[in-house]
């Protein structure tokens, strides 16, 4: 039985890489024939073009991530922090800290890592 699977993966196996084969042949021999490549006096034509404006200025651009940033509008400052609530601010921060190892969400966040764990293993 595995004999058979194994013939039938090295049968499928030769036929792609014989359609890749007759497939890069074709390519490879295609003729398109004498083509010129001057340039035609239409291409070279003075002035602005069909799809300029009167500047000379294309009305299609591509736009791209950077584009997109810089037309995004800047952000609007915070106001400044009075000493005395920027200090209550650091003091919360401070105490979370050092303290929120010993708060009953982390120590819950801790027991669903274990069972996440304890899960997996399963």
């Amino acid at each position: 039985m595995m004999n058979h699977i194994t013939q039938i993966g090295q049968l499928r196996r030769a036929v792609v890489a014989g359609i890749l084969l007759v497939a890069v042949a074709g390519c490879s021999n295609t003729n398109l024939g004498n083509i010129d490549e001057t340039d035609d006096p239409r291409e070279t034509m003075p002035g602005p073009g069909v799809l300029a404006d009167e500047q000379g200025e294309s009305p299609l651009t591509l736009k791209t991530g950077a584009d997109k940033e810089a037309a995004k509008p800047a952000p609007v400052a915070a106001p400044a922090m009075d000493e005395k609530a920027e200090f209550e601010q650091f003091k919360k921060w401070d105490h979370l800290r050092t303290n929120a190892a010993e708060s009953a969400e982390y120590q819950e966040f801790l027991e669903w890592i274990k069972y996440q764990k304890f899960k997996a293993g399963q």
